[in-house]
């Protein structure tokens, strides 16, 4: 037994732990720029939820919802180094900065400095807190404390030069000055005053007497931030380690990181402290580093505020980090840290529930705390009814038994029989009492259980959940059927429509407007509106089919919880899911319960229960892009986009309805669009007209923005239905009816052009095909290609009159060019480029023409596309001439080459004549000669030689 209890307790802190710290998700939160990623100095949140952002060097920043000013020096502003920011009670938000105090009032500031304000001793401001008395009391940086209204401390001594009439204080005693800088003011729930100073040590003002705390009392590296948290604990930070005053001294927590810098308490009662390396959290198992995601890092702290929402915001040397709690908090334990019961939970203005010890406990807000405790074992609650006039009834093992509210006293018990297997009660408004079991349904009458009759079509089976409407008229979900009593009347919901004939039911609920919604066990939810049937299932947005409860929050919401996991909400027909990411835990829900405040609670199996705290505040939407005239029968297009006003919600997450509203009759105006995630609307066939445009965003918690963006749109009408058209018609009719006389000559002029174009395309298709050019276009947007002629006859196929595509005229291009055409035609389009190439053609027989291309790219006008231009020459004689010509060259060059010729240095005798070869042999002239050209020799004597050898001068004449 007591290791089956410390399994239970170590799976508690296992699930707390698990939901705890770590479940916060933290993003920057970018907007405005100012504030993400600059130095945060310091973090204020109004009463209202407008957060205030001081930044070193930037000003301060205002961010309401969606709405965000920054205020800086050129506002006003006496420096933009801010330091602090408080509060008065009047509204006003005053801050601090290196060169004196600025107050702003409804957006106007007033500054004040040492030039108009005497008790100011210096400028530089290091802090400023409002005390209970209502005043505020700046720290300033060369010691002393700057009050605006009374000083908190009884003995403060009034400065001779002061205005008796000034709402300035300075108080400049000892304790304060000595040269000492104030860094941080606290009053504790105690109304104590406590200071920290520049020197890193901390003076208590308490009772009238001043104690001084230094590195004698505890403090060795300083304390700069002052924080008390809810069990009036008071911590130290901003120097090396983190203190704790025990009420005696302070002392170091090295455990909780290096470098504290701020400390904050979330609304679980966890303590957050900001490190020079992110954030360190205590946890009932010892401090640990909490993740702030890959896209956060761990950055050095500067400032931490936790919210109204209960989310902190995290001021770091980056910028400002939103942290974001899960959905769903998980209350697994009490504040004494015993388990809940499974699946135990009632509710009227707050949630109650019974622990595993049989203690009753109820939920302060921040916990729950037991409020009785059942001595008697077989008297610990199983379940337990809603209070009404100051009395539940809880269901036990043996007993059904009714307990006193105000005293938790046991005033009256019932036998409850184990053979009736019971699981809940039902409690009536006229005071009767039903037990639901595994046997059907029962009333107590006199002390006893009577069976309640059913309808003869009902099955004995399990009696699963009981619904009593505000009329009296009573729903009860039977295993096998769901059966309506009033006024003693039994009617089977079977013989109303056909749609309960089969299936497995497990929750009724009647709904404000009256409907009745019906969860099953594999087939969804019926919704019976009094005259059909409709059935919800995970097509229509369910997370599952397999429905265990179904509830209806006062503001409307329909909640559905589902038997394995999972919740679903539904309201502005819109169903929300919501899972483990949003904080669920891992265990079945049992049972449900709406608060007046709109929170839902959840009962688990397993893990305790889940509290849901919708977020009240509106998301904000804007038009990115919009149509501001649309021509007739025109369409316009609008694109949109919204923010969570917290960022609570991710933009991906956000849904938005549109419509067009008509400025004359807005009553007539269609109705809101659907919430879908698309952020495009396209609006058409609406009639002309002056419209406004509206479009509204809705987050995961259902907020609406209260206001809707809008824009004026125009739709134009037909030419003849504008405004002027009388006139214009009339000039047109009058010109026509003088225009007339000229038709019928204007008539034979187009008849004789047409039949000239018709000569000239004849002409010029004639021309084409003698001079064998033909002429194609190439639409590269369509991919259509339309070719004259005789660009057909050059392709060898017939002519399309529609155009052919790109790669049909690539296949009659011959395979070998194929490559070396689209590379010209590609860097002809992408190059703007001429294009000009020769390639052959394969005809579908075998015939293979050259052709020459050269084109244009141009644009279309009005347009952004383009076409290539070109002309097909059919080049294939010339191609042949062109053989023909270099082969008869080749022939000629070969001729050349066997010509035998003379050249160069001939040797040769000076006395017979005789010519050296290259050998060195001596050979006659004419043997020389005839073996190295094509000459021959015929011989004969010169005049000379015959004078000389014969003596006759001319031997031919002689003879």
């Amino acid at each position: 037994m007591r290791l089956g209890r410390l399994l239970l307790v170590l799976h508690v802190l296992v699930c707390w732990h698990a939901h705890g710290g770590d479940a916060y998700s933290f993003r920057p939160y970018h907007a405005p720029p100012s504030i993400s990623d600059d130095r945060i100095s310091d973090l204020y949140e109004a009463g209202d939820g407008t957060l205030w952002v001081g930044v070193w060097g930037g000003g301060v920043c205002r961010v309401r919802g969606a709405e965000t000013r920054t205020f800086t020096k050129a506002d006003g502003l006496p420096s933009d180094w801010v330091r602090c920011l408080a509060m008065d009670t009047e509204g006003n938000v005053w801050i601090g900065t290196a060169d004196g105090i600025t107050r702003i009032s409804a957006d106007n500031l007033t500054t004040f400095t040492t030039d108009n304000t005497p008790e100011m001793p210096q400028n530089s401001v290091r802090c400023v807190t409002l005390v209970s008395s209502g005043t505020l009391c700046f720290g300033m940086s060369n010691g002393g404390i700057l009050c605006r209204g009374p000083s908190p401390f009884s003995a403060a001594v009034v400065t001779p030069d002061a205005a008796a009439d000034s709402e300035w204080f300075f108080d400049d005693r000892p304790e304060l000055m000595e040269g000492r800088g104030v860094r941080d003011i606290l009053e504790t729930s105690d109304k104590s005053l406590w200071i920290a100073l520049h020197d890193g040590s901390v003076t208590q003002y308490a009772g009238g007497a001043w104690r001084h705390y230094g590195p004698g009392e505890g403090i060795t590296e300083g304390v700069f931030r002052l924080f008390e948290d809810s069990s009036g604990t008071m911590w130290g930070s901003g120097g090396k380690f983190l203190y704790r005053f025990d009420g005696t001294e302070w002392k170091a927590v090295p455990e909780a990181g290096n470098v504290p810098n701020a400390v904050a308490e979330s609304p679980h009662g966890e303590l957050f402290v900001g490190t020079r390396n992110g954030i360190v959290v205590s946890r009932p198992s010892g401090w640990s580093s909490l993740s702030m995601g890959a896209e956060v890092g761990s950055p050095e702290i500067t400032c931490l505020l936790f919210g109204r929402t209960g989310a902190p915001w995290v001021g770091t040397l980056e910028g400002v980090i939103r942290g974001s709690r899960p959905l769903w908090n998980p209350f697994v334990t009490t504040e004494s840290g015993i388990p809940l019961r499974e699946g135990i939970l009632f509710a009227d203005t707050n949630p109650y529930s019974v622990d595993v010890e049989g203690n009753i406990v109820a939920f302060d807000g921040m916990a729950w705390k037991s409020i009785a405790h059942v001595d008697d074992p077989r008297f610990t609650p199983l379940y337990i009814t809603p209070p009404r006039e100051g009395n539940v009834w809880a269901l036990c093992e043996q007993f059904a038994l009714r307990i006193a509210v105000n005293s938790w006293t046991v005033q009256e018990a019932v036998t409850v029989s184990e053979d009736l297997n019971p699981w809940r009660l039902a409690w009536g408004l006229e005071g009767n009492l039903w037990l639901l079991g595994s046997r059907g349904a029962y009333e107590l009458k006199e002390g006893q259980w009577s069976p309640l009759p059913t309808h003869p079509e009902t099955k004995p089976s399990w009696a699963y959940d009981v619904d009593i409407a505000a009329d009296g008229s009573v729903y009860v979900c039977y295993a096998g059927g769901v059966e309506y009593w009033e006024n003693g009347r039994i009617q089977a919901m079977r013989e109303v429509d056909p749609a309960f004939r089969d299936g497995h039911y497990a929750s009724v609920c009647r709904m404000k407007d009256g409907s009745l919604w019906v969860g099953t066990y594999g087939t969804g939810i019926l919704v019976y509106s009094g005259h059909d049937v409709t059935q919800i299932t995970r097509q229509d947005g369910l997370l599952s089919d397999h429905v265990s409860d179904i509830t209806q929050a006062p503001d409307g919401t329909i909640w559905v919880a589902f038997r394995r996991k999972g919740v679903a909400s539904f309201r502005n027909g819109k169903w929300v899911n919501f899972g483990h990411r949003h904080g669920l835990p891992n265990a079945s829900p049992t049972c449900l319960a709406a608060l007046p405040d709109n929170s839902l609670w959840l009962a688990t199996s397993s893990q305790g229960c889940c509290r849901y705290f919708p977020d009240s505040e509106g998301p904000e939407t804007t038009i990115v892009a919009a149509t501001d005239t649309i021509a007739a029968r025109g369409t316009g297009v609008f694109s949109f986009s919204g923010v969570d006003s917290w960022q609570r919600t991710l933009p991906q997450d956000l849904t938005y309805s549109w419509r067009m509203r008509p400025t004359v009759q807005p009553a007539s105006a269609a109705g809101w669009s659907d919430f879908s995630h698309n952020t495009t609307a396209v609006v058409s066939g609406l009639a002309a007209g002056n419209y406004v445009f509206e479009v509204r965003t809705m987050d995961e918690d259902r907020n609406v923005d209260a206001t809707a963006s809008l824009i004026p749109v125009i739709i134009e009408p037909p030419f003849w239905g504008r405004p002027g058209f009388v006139v214009p018609l009339g000039a047109f009719a009058a010109l026509a009816l003088l225009s007339l006389v000229f038709v019928y000559s204007k008539h034979l002029r187009l008849v004789y052009s047409e039949a000239n174009l018709r000569r000239s395309e004849k002409s010029l298709a004639e021309a084409q095909r003698i001079a064998h050019v033909g002429s194609w276009e190439w639409d590269v947007a369509s991919n259509t290609i339309l070719c004259s002629p005789e660009s057909f006859r050059l392709l060898g196929i017939a002519p399309v009159p529609k155009g052919i595509s790109m790669e049909q005229y690539r296949e009659a291009v011959h395979p070998e060019d194929r490559a070396l055409f689209q590379a010209a035609v590609q860097s002809a389009i992408s190059q703007w480029a001429p294009l000009e190439i020769d390639h052959r053609i394969l005809r579908p027989h075998g015939e293979v023409r050259h052709v020459y291309q050269r084109g244009e790219v141009i644009e279309v006008p009005g347009t952004h596309q383009i076409r290539l231009v070109a002309i097909s020459h059919d080049i294939t004689e010339r191609k042949r001439s062109e053989a023909l010509r270099e082969q008869l060259i080749r022939d000629l060059q070969s001729a050349l080459a066997r010509i035998k010729t003379l050249s160069g240095l001939i040797p040769i005798c000076s006395s017979c004549k005789r010519i050296r070869d290259d050998s060195g042999f001596w050979n006659q002239i004419e043997s020389y000669i005839k073996e190295h050209s094509d000459a021959e020799f015929s011989h004969g004597i010169c005049p000379e030689c015959a004078k000389k050898l014969y003596g006759v001068e001319d031997l031919m004449r002689d003879a």
